[in-house]
């Protein structure tokens, strides 16, 4: 099983884009502010098992949602945009993605455009 952030944050609650990240951002430390970046979107890649979005500003990476598509850097709390959280642009077939690696050992459970 591919995992999503949610399922990595079982102590989240889970009624929304605002609380999960008011919540995850409050915990770090970190302000945010929920309005959405004019960014672009960010694209996101598979490592052992995990959506992974790497932070353009720091260079960390975090875990990230199909189903709340967007970025929050626990690291530098979005510096790079001021602080708002950025748009994820999963691939259109991301469930195929899924399911071509899911059955592979999870060291190799890998994908990258």
């Amino acid at each position: 099983m591919i995992r999503h952030a949610k399922q990595e944050l079982p102590f989240a609650r889970r009624n929304g884009l605002e609380s999960w990240f008011r919540h995850v951002a409050l915990g770090a430390g970190h302000a945010l502010s929920l309005d959405t970046s004019s960014l672009p979107p960010l694209r996101p890649r598979v490592d052992w098992g995990r959506w992974l979005v790497d932070c353009p500003g720091c260079g960390g990476a975090e875990l990230v949602d199909v189903t709340e598509p967007v970025f929050l850097c626990l690291s530098c709390g979005n510096e790079f945009s001021g602080g708002q959280v950025v748009r994820v642009a999963f691939p259109a077939k991301w469930s195929d993605i899924e399911a071509s690696i899911e059955n592979l050992p999870e060291a190799r459970q890998n994908w990258k455009e």
